[in-house]
């Protein structure tokens, strides 16, 4: 379920920019992505997975994914967007050590 964003939140500046973020802005926990590509459009799938819920693949049972956000932007704003992530996450590691993404079951 989409969380509000309390009061009070300072707007983060972006480059030359200010982001205001009003009150009652909608937050989402995600832990699973999913890409979707099409000549003019990169779709993002945010969701989560539902642990309880699972459905059989093919004799194997996998969890569901509930997507909760579609987020639609040119392969443009997608590539300067992988460059600020990735400078987030360079800080983040700097700051608090390497991040180690485990391997997923195939």
């Amino acid at each position: 379920m989409p969380k509000r964003k309390p009061a009070g939140i300072p707007s983060p500046v972006v480059g030359k920019a200010a982001f205001e973020i009003p009150e009652g802005i909608v937050q989402v926990y995600t832990n699973a992505m999913s890409v979707i590509v099409t000549p003019w459009d990169i779709v993002l799938l945010y969701g989560s997975t539902d642990l309880p819920g699972s459905i059989r693949a093919g004799g194997q049972v996998v969890p569901v994914i509930r997507a909760e956000v579609a987020i639609i932007m040119s392969p443009q704003h997608a590539k300067a967007a992988v460059k600020a992530l990735q400078a987030v996450v360079d800080q983040y590691e700097k700051q608090f050590g390497e991040l180690h993404i485990p391997e997923m079951p195939s």
